[in-house]
């Protein structure tokens, strides 16, 4: 283990931060209601946001059991290394990844 990947991302920060301060100016519009919040929720109402937001809700649930109890069951109920379960559970990050990026073609 090293700090190779802590030093390109301060690196990389450094980088974006110098190249935030020669952005244009674009101050936000003072248009709406006071509280963006109750806005959003009107999003709601359109049906297609409303399943997304349903759905995108319950797979989150389905998120936090796999990174939880995902790396306990590799390594005591299939009996895989410590040191493998981390490459094993990116394929499924790498899997899902890829699912994400064929959303468009079966819509």
């Amino acid at each position: 283990m090293n700090n190779r990947p802590l030093l390109l991302g301060a690196g990389l920060s450094a980088i974006l931060g110098v190249y935030a301060f020669f952005l244009p100016p674009t101050p936000p519009k003072a248009e709406g209601s006071a509280l963006p919040f109750v806005e959003a929720l009107k999003l709601l109402n359109d049906t297609s946001f409303a399943i997304f937001f349903g759905v995108s809700f319950l797979i989150t649930i389905a998120l936090a059991f796999y990174f939880s109890f995902t790396a306990i069951y590799l390594e005591n109920g299939v009996k895989i290394p410590a040191e493998k379960v981390g490459p094993i559970m990116t394929l499924g990050q790498w899997v899902e990844i890829i699912f994400i990026f064929t959303l468009p073609w079966v819509h």
